[in-house]
């Protein structure tokens, strides 16, 4: 199956992250790091699924390649808005990361705010399970929540994200770099299973 990247109906859909924090801890702390980097509106009133609509809503007017996400504190029943500050991510990780990954939604929340701020190395959370990956906002929230009520040790805060633009995608592709996990949630998902199955000669197939 092929399909021209130029193609309207092909999308990258967003994969939101459901970040457990080790230790019961709320986000002020994150919050006070966040303002050196991002340019934080907290967003309330209504119940947590308005709020939800309300985000995600804002998130998709962001000006051009502008870095914007939402976090949501369900601890707390806070819900913030950031904006990444101009130049950061150069001036942050110039060194460390292609100028082509910086510009990426995902890396933004990955490098600077899972791996800097919060303290948490890839490692880390592969290991503990310190991260999960929902394409429906509305389920993320729900874990959140239900997380957040059984106090067992963890402090989620979910982190609501844009799509990847296709554009972006090929650009990555073009030279040869890696994007973080759940980065390319294509849409929509074409058939598969009859070229990964074993095929025996006079096989019946019921």
């Amino acid at each position: 199956y092929l399909c021209p990247m130029e193609d309207p109906g092909l999308s990258v859909l967003p994969t939101h992250r459901l970040v457990y924090l080790p230790g019961n801890s709320g986000a002020d702390e994150l919050v006070a790091r966040m303002g050196a980097y991002f340019d934080i509106e907290e967003v309330g009133g209504g119940s947590r699924e308005t709020l939800l609509e309300q985000v995600l809503g804002r998130m998709e007017e962001k000006p051009g390649p502008q870095t914007v996400f939402g976090m949501y504190e369900p601890k707390a029943d806070r819900c913030f808005l950031l904006a990444l500050k101009p130049g950061v991510m150069a001036e942050v990780l110039g060194r460390e990361l292609p100028a082509a990954l910086q510009e990426l939604d995902v890396v933004v929340l990955s490098e600077l705010v899972v791996e800097r701020l919060l303290g948490l190395s890839h490692e880390r959370c592969d290991s503990e399970g310190l991260i999960a990956y929902y394409s429906d906002p509305d389920d993320a929230l729900d874990q959140a929540v239900k997380v957040a009520a059984e106090n067992g040790g963890r402090s989620p805060l979910l982190f609501l994200m844009n799509h990847t633009p296709v554009a972006q995608v090929r650009k990555i592709a073009d030279e040869n770099l890696i994007m973080p996990h759940k980065s390319t949630y294509f849409y929509p998902k074409i058939l598969t299973g009859l070229l990964i199955n074993r095929l025996v000669a006079g096989e019946i197939v019921a």
